[in-house]
């Protein structure tokens, strides 16, 4: 069985609250209200110890290559700020 999960960026937990209970979702998904993103992002000790190890152009934290607009700052930092990327 193949599961795709998609993620729904909305503006306040009780807008997710409302997409819940009155959106219909035909699919499994991810609710991420920016007002409860807890801002996690991997710590500089580990990404500066990644680049010694593979290189300082070698290593980049995932939500440093995505394009984004400012006000999505959290759901990226939530969805990719624990994610390295080598190569």
């Amino acid at each position: 069985m193949r599961v795709k999960l998609f993620n729904i960026v909305v503006d306040r937990h009780e807008t997710a609250g409302d997409l819940l209970k009155n959106g219909r979702l035909a699919k499994r998904v991810t609710i991420l209200p920016l007002n409860k993103m807890d801002n996690r992002v991997m710590e500089n000790r580990k990404l500066d110890e990644a680049r010694r190890i593979v290189g300082e152009n070698n290593v980049h934290l995932a939500k440093d290559l995505v394009e984004y607009s400012p006000e999505l700052e959290p759901a990226m930092r939530h969805v990719f700020g624990n994610t390295l990327v080598s190569g």
